[in-house]
């Protein structure tokens, strides 16, 4: 029988500390998301659905349960935090961690907003404030998961200097590729999607803002929030503009970018998550360094039409050979990498408390927790010390399962293969 074969035959006996492998003819994944409609959800679709021999259940996190790890053969945690508050609440044994795929989008779910973030040590964090005791936590989790998944090469790069390993998925927009005659470009308006956080360095979005309305008479329009348009209108105020600005200085992709490509909008970007990986300087757009280098850019395309019809024709043909089936087969081709690694497994063997007790326990303890953290003042502080404890005590008493690469034959998949 060959590996492929052996792959999609996975199942786990209960009664024995290892993996067998018996007659089936699909993988079941369950990828776990917050939000319908979210870019966590999207991904998720954009990256397993219509995968041969691969069936996906797409559930919300709050309806996990524990039989699921019976019933699928890999759980897939659409981003760390998901993981994290499951982990909390008891329904992950560390004997279970090889069926868990977590994904790390952005930096945020693990790194705090400042601008040098990638040159922050989490393990030897100060503990002033309670954000620090749950990074630090998180970082000893995602050591000992055995599957991580990351969408830029920045991210892949910063969690291997920590010693995580991952595997690179890349994302896309999953909006329509707009035709390239449909474009008019007989105006130059200007775009940024965003919420507010510190990592987007909203003072230079607006200081820039600022310069396009007085001194260029330029449209500058800011969608802020979390409010989520219908598919049609979030189209049309894409399509309503020619120039996207990402003034961010910590990102994982940022998708509002991607899709303001797959819309032919030129992006002017800071150096940060997954667009620089797509943006070719001086092609379909710029990366920028200081507020003087949007200015510049700015006005050299404001004043220049047929550059920047250019440059919109050139940002769609970018997006366009990032094509969907490229990047689900890429995810294959992981999905069947940790499959592999999976079959090769061993279960952790030291004793682990009573699954069931625990659960009760640790659901019950952090439910009663959070519910105090909601109607107090001191919300997110109390969320981050239970968590963390939460997350210490568990490893303390699991101890520590080492990832086991064996036939892996590549870590690493860079953009090559897509």
């Amino acid at each position: 029988m060959s590996a492929t074969k052996k792959i999609r035959l996975l199942s786990i006996t209960k009664d024995k500390k290892y993996m067998s492998i018996e007659n089936k003819d699909v993988v079941r994944i369950l990828y776990l998301y917050d939000y319908k409609g979210w870019a966590i959800y999207n991904v998720g679709k954009l990256w397993l659905s219509s995968i041969p021999e691969i069936k996906v259940t797409y559930k919300k996190s709050s309806s996990f349960k524990i039989s699921d790890f019976d019933l699928y053969d890999l759980i897939w945690f659409g981003y760390l935090d998901l993981f994290i508050e499951c982990y909390c609440k008891f329904y992950i044994n560390k004997d279970k961690f090889y069926k868990c795929i977590v994904a790390v989008h952005d930096p945020l779910e693990l790194f705090p907003q400042q601008k040098d973030w990638k040159n922050v040590n989490i393990k030897n964090l100060k503990l002033i404030h309670t954000s620090s005791w749950l990074r630090k936590a998180k970082y000893k989790i995602l050591k000992q998961v055995k599957f991580v998944i990351t969408i830029s090469k920045e991210m892949q790069f910063v969690l291997q200097k920590m010693g995580i390993e991952s595997f690179l998925i890349p994302t896309t927009s999953s909006l329509p590729l707009k035709n390239r005659y449909e474009l008019k470009t007989e105006k130059c308006n200007i775009l940024s999607v965003f919420e507010i956080y510190p990592r987007k360095n909203i003072s230079l979005m607006e200081s820039i803002q600022k310069f396009c309305t007085d001194s260029l008479k330029v449209k500058y329009h800011m969608k802020i929030g979390k409010k989520i348009l219908p598919i049609d209108q979030y189209i049309q105020l894409l399509d309503d503009h020619e120039i996207y600005i990402c003034t961010s200085f910590q990102e994982g992709g940022p998708i509002p970018a991607i899709d303001a490509m797959q819309r032919g909008s030129v992006v002017l970007t800071t150096p940060v998550g997954q667009i620089q990986e797509i943006i070719e300087h001086g092609q379909n757009g710029y990366i920028c360094n200081s507020k003087q280098d949007f200015i510049n850019k700015i006005m050299l395309l404001t004043n220049n039409p047929k550059l920047l019809h250019r440059m919109r024709i050139k940002s769609l043909e970018t997006v366009n050979n990032r094509n969907v089936e490229k990047i689900k087969s890429l995810a294959r081709f992981t999905t069947d990498n940790i499959l592999r690694i999976s079959i090769s497994s061993v279960q952790n063997k030291r004793k682990h408390v009573s699954y069931y007790a625990s659960w009760l326990y640790g659901s019950l303890f952090y439910k009663f927790s959070y519910k105090i953290a909601q109607i107090s003042d001191l919300n997110n502080k109390l969320y981050h010390i239970i968590s963390s404890i939460i997350i210490r005590f568990r490893l303390k008493i699991a101890g520590k399962t080492k990832r086991n690469y064996k036939n892996y034959e590549d870590t690493t998949i860079t953009s090559k293969r897509y």
